[in-house]
């Protein structure tokens, strides 16, 4: 009975102590997230181009992994980084202590993040953590803000509603076209992406590429 006792403890300490730790030491090996990663930056590049002096906000930056790259590629540029998580963004702090002059990271909820003028926006794999109502807010404000461009990677829906398994997956053209008319200064485009870097596999769920343009901005 004490060893059985024992066992039971040390089997609970491991999966609500240990496994999470483990999970998110390994996490970027387990959900793909360096190939994610790459093919976002590349992309990036290919938006930003050779546009060396511009200012660049990330929403849920994480510990800085793609500030840190493009840092190395734009060195004129002003970074900032947003992540709700206060130890995330402790890391990214330390970790770039040396660039604070233009590099800048704060902990903030995305739905109440201002911006002021702004060149481009980018997130992947944040929005998925909103569900119906918060993803029309963040459209709202993100709309009513002034940037150049804003890019996303998501997971969106191939059905007309919502998906909601651990995250939630959205119809971005349905919304997107519905918010659009309003906005006569808003372009958006909207890419459905065959490959899939996700680790589930659901033929409602594939990744998109969602381009916003404020054709306004100058």
């Amino acid at each position: 009975m004490l060893l059985k006792n024992i066992f039971i403890k040390k089997f609970i300490h491991f999966f609500i102590l240990k496994c999470p730790k483990l999970f998110w030491k390994y996490r970027p090996n387990i959900n793909n997230e360096n190939k994610l990663n790459n093919y976002f930056y590349e992309i990036l590049l290919k938006h930003i181009g050779k546009n060396y002096f511009f200012k660049l906000l990330e929403y849920g930056c994480s510990n800085g992994i793609l500030i840190g790259k493009l840092r190395k590629k734009y060195k004129n540029a002003m970074f900032y980084g947003v992540d709700i998580s206060i130890k995330n963004i402790n890391i990214a702090k330390k970790k770039f202590s040396n660039y604070k002059d233009r590099i800048k990271f704060s902990r903030s909820d995305i739905l109440d993040t201002k911006t002021k003028k702004i060149d481009y926006i980018v997130s992947q794999a944040t929005l998925i953590y909103l569900d119906n109502s918060e993803i029309i807010k963040f459209f709202n404000n993100l709309f009513n803000s002034k940037f150049k461009k804003a890019i996303f990677l998501e997971l969106g829906s191939n059905t007309k509603k919502m998906i909601k398994t651990h995250f939630y997956s959205h119809p971005y053209e349905n919304i997107l076209k519905k918010k659009l008319y309003r906005y006569r200064n808003i372009e958006c485009k909207i890419k459905k992406l065959k490959i899939n870097f996700w680790y589930f596999k659901n033929k409602d769920i594939t990744p998109r590429l969602i381009i916003v343009k404020n054709l306004n901005f100058n």
